[in-house]
């Protein structure tokens, strides 16, 4: 049924003592009375998995509803989400929460605890995480805090316990008191910029392990900061671009959008990860040699900085290596064509002497006999090709002393 202005004058979450678990859970019909007021409804949105729960939208407000069961998608033009909307609601299992949104009220999320996973459009522009938005989200496992973020409250994520590992992005100047206390799963934040301001008591016990860049300030020299472990890690690099070549590939990596300059990479196929090649410096070409010609390859990256190294990178595009391309030989180089005959073109056989490269022949007498009438017949001292084929015969070359040279011959009509 839909969440109407009548309604918020009727607790829509259970009013408990102000020294109970749930902290100010007895302000929520006074704040979302304030948020709303008798304003006429912009719009509502649905919330439960049969379609009969509403969240109604008043003057760019989202305000939650006790019903609500399932995912929440809250429409582009919402500004803001209440004090207190969706607090108290178990049956809450995601949202998503739109670019437009600039302010997430006092306990926003608090104790919803079968929120497991909270969704920001790309592009999103709030500025901070309110007091309390997340305490008590017990069920929370999934959260990316968006680059617009500079705040992030106190006890935003206190008693969080599902939670293990978030990332503050490097926009995050300030973390207010207690906000991850109590988190008592969470063993992993890491930290994408400057060490920023912290309130008491902001991360759980026992210690966590804190992950900064080695480029980061504000972290001191030593193994831990505000009572977390700390340790090194570096961002994946951009994802390398790649050209084929013969049996082998060369990939590009450039430096990276964020953190430490990179002392090395290593580029590596996905289809064969024994296949890789380093590239020095923070960034630059190498190839993968050794591929097979015909297959199709593609390449992740990982960089180092001395200090960690980073996950892969996304894979290339593809590329398929080629063979070696078949060596044709200079005609230049190739054998002259053997002596060939004109037919009907009589020469001389002094003409055929040359022609057969008969050394020796100064100062002799020529005579030839032929064994091929049909393709060639001799006439004094000449030769008449009459047919194309091959004309055989002996030249006998007779010296004015000496014996008689014989020097068989085949030579082709054209």
């Amino acid at each position: 049924m839909p969440f109407t202005p009548s309604e918020v004058e009727r607790p829509a979450f259970p009013m408990t003592s102000p020294r109970s678990s749930h902290g100010i859970v007895w302000l929520s019909s006074l704040l979302a009375l304030f948020a709303v007021g008798h304003a006429a409804a912009l719009g509502d949105v649905n919330c439960s998995v049969a379609g009969t729960v509403s969240v109604n939208i008043t003057t760019h407000t989202v305000n939650g509803h006790a019903g609500c069961v399932g995912s929440v998608a809250i429409p582009e033009g919402v500004t803001a989400i209440g004090a207190l909307a969706f607090g108290n609601v178990p049956g809450l299992t995601s949202v998503t929460i739109p670019s437009s949104v600039t302010s997430i009220g006092l306990y926003a999320f608090m104790s919803a605890t079968g929120l497991t996973e909270v969704t920001f459009a790309p592009g999103s522009q709030l500025p901070s995480i309110g007091i309390g938005a997340f305490q008590g989200a017990s069920g929370l496992t999934r959260i990316t805090i968006p680059d617009s973020v500079t705040t992030i409250g106190g006890f935003a994520f206190h008693s969080a316990t599902s939670l293990t590992s978030i990332t503050i992005p490097g926009s995050v100047t300030t973390i207010g008191p207690a906000a991850f206390r109590g988190a008592s799963s969470l063993t992993r934040i890491v930290f994408g910029g400057n060490a920023p301001a912290v309130g008491m008591d902001a991360f759980p016990n026992p210690p966590t392990l804190g992950y900064r860049l080695s480029s980061a300030a504000g972290f001191g020299d030593g193994s831990s900061w505000q009572g977390l472990t700390l340790a090194y890690w570096m961002p994946a690099p951009r994802t390398p671009s790649a050209v084929a070549g013969v049996g082998s590939a060369t990939a590009t990596v450039t430096v990276p959008a964020v953190g430490p300059a990179p002392t090395s990479s290593t580029i590596t196929a996905v289809e064969d990860p024994t296949r890789s090649c380093t590239v020095t410096g923070a960034s630059g070409s190498c190839t993968v040699a050794g591929l097979t010609a015909g297959s199709t390859y593609t390449f992740t990256a990982t960089a180092t900085d001395g200090h960690a190294t980073s996950a892969a990178s996304g894979a290339s595009n593809a590329v398929t290596p080629t063979t070696a391309p078949v060596a044709v030989a200079d005609p230049g180089a190739l054998p002259p064509p053997p002596p060939s005959l004109v037919k009907g073109r009589t020469v001389t056989l002094r003409y055929l002497v040359r022609l057969l490269g008969v050394p020796g022949v100064t100062g002799v007498t020529l005579r030839a006999r032929v064994t091929t009438p049909t393709v060639c017949t001799i006439a004094q001292d000449r030769i008449r090709p009459r047919a194309r084929g091959l004309c055989k015969g002996t030249l006998m070359i007779t010296p004015r002393k000496g014996k008689v040279r014989k020097r068989p011959f085949a030579i082709a009509v054209r």
